[in-house]
């Protein structure tokens, strides 16, 4: 039957949903992804909904998707966001007061509050993300499945940096949410090079070194630039156009 999904067993294709075809320039957030690896992720996420659509309804198996992926309970996610204490970013308003505002609360709480002001605090902070997710839309809830899993088709080894992957979609998302997104009309510059030579195995950087720097805030807050400004003084959405310029 024609515009009906559930009336056939074929996984639908990207014509079906309006994609452009090959030569046309697709919107963001599909810029900074591969083609390929944009139609893996598009049938892997179409699967994931056709699997649970089948046992609950199409906007339940939505909603549970983006639980599993950000803003569940179990949500690797939501733990992550918590860890790194980007809840008093949110709360706070990072964009006047970026990064410092949440280092200072940090140690000011560690100082000066009992620590059932800091329950407190952290039960705040936990219903105004159950509020948040239960207020999102079904267009954001996939919309944030579908960038999640675009940075994660892209990843390659940072697969095996969870909270690494944790940050990119993090400062992705806050890009696609800012003006300076919503208003671009051109993709972003690519500026890869290849490196010719590999490193002895004594100086490479592994895995959980790299995860371990995005554990707590102070680890994001060593990240500097080329011109030596933090990062993190750095208004959150204009993280992710920084980082060919992180040292």
């Amino acid at each position: 039957m024609p515009g009906s999904r559930m009336a056939t067993s074929e996984t639908p294709t990207l014509a079906d949903f309006g994609v452009p075809a090959p030569g046309v320039r697709e919107p963001y957030p599909a810029w900074f992804a591969e083609r390929d690896s944009m139609r893996n992720m598009f049938d892997f996420l179409m699967q994931q909904l056709d699997s649970r659509a089948s046992r609950m309804p199409p906007d339940q198996a939505l909603l549970t998707l983006h639980a599993d992926y950000i803003g569940g309970w179990h949500a690797n996610y939501r733990k992550w966001y918590f860890a790194v204490q980007l809840d008093l970013d949110d709360a706070v308003g990072a964009a006047q007061n970026p990064g410092l505002q949440r280092l200072r609360s940090t140690k000011r709480s560690k100082r000066g509050q009992s620590r059932s002001a800091q329950d407190k605090s952290l039960n705040t902070a936990l219903d105004r993300w159950r509020q948040g997710m239960h207020n999102m839309t079904q267009y954001d809830r996939l919309r944030q499945i579908a960038l999640y899993l675009l940075c994660w088709g892209e990843a390659v080894q940072v697969r095996f940096c969870p909270e690494t992957l944790c940050f990119i979609f993090k400062c992705a998302d806050d890009y696609y949410r800012s003006p300076e997104c919503q208003n671009r009309d051109q993709p972003v510059p690519e500026d890869g090079r290849f490196i010719r030579r590999g490193k002895d195995h004594d100086r490479f950087i592994g895995y959980d070194d790299v995860n371990q720097l995005f554990w707590y805030p102070e680890g994001i807050a060593r990240i500097v630039l080329t011109d030596k400004t933090r990062l993190v003084d750095v208004p959150p959405a204009h993280w992710v156009m920084k980082f060919d310029r992180i040292e």
